[in-house]
């Protein structure tokens, strides 16, 4: 009984990671890149730099990977402080969202 549960349970949040990360990855590629509106964070400074290494050195950065890239550090920190537990669902969940912002078709756009 107790790995039904668990099974469901792992069932559930992968599926609140996945919807999580389609919400992210379309407001991110279909509002805020489109219309230059920057986020605040993490997210913010990798819209910035995207934009930045597109344009000086015309080189298209995805900014999903380069989410993933800057929360790297923050989830070593987290690993040791948090728990594994919680990092590890970040992860996943970042993951998902550089893969659905690099399969969103607006994401091909030029800019």
């Amino acid at each position: 009984m107790q790995t039904k549960i668990a099974k469901q349970e792992w069932v559930l949040k992968g599926l609140i990671m996945a919807g999580a990360s389609i919400v992210s990855a379309v407001a991110l590629n279909e509002f805020l890149i489109p219309g230059n509106i920057f986020s605040a964070g993490i997210n913010g400074i990798s819209q910035l730099l995207s934009i930045l290494v597109s344009t000086v050195f015309h080189i298209k950065l995805n900014t999903g990977w380069l989410i993933l890239l800057f929360n790297l550090p923050i989830g070593l920190l987290g690993w040791f402080k948090i728990g594994r537990g919680f990092t590890i669902y970040s992860f996943v969940t970042a993951f998902f969202d550089v893969g659905v912002s690099d399969c969103d078709p607006s994401s091909r756009r030029i800019a």
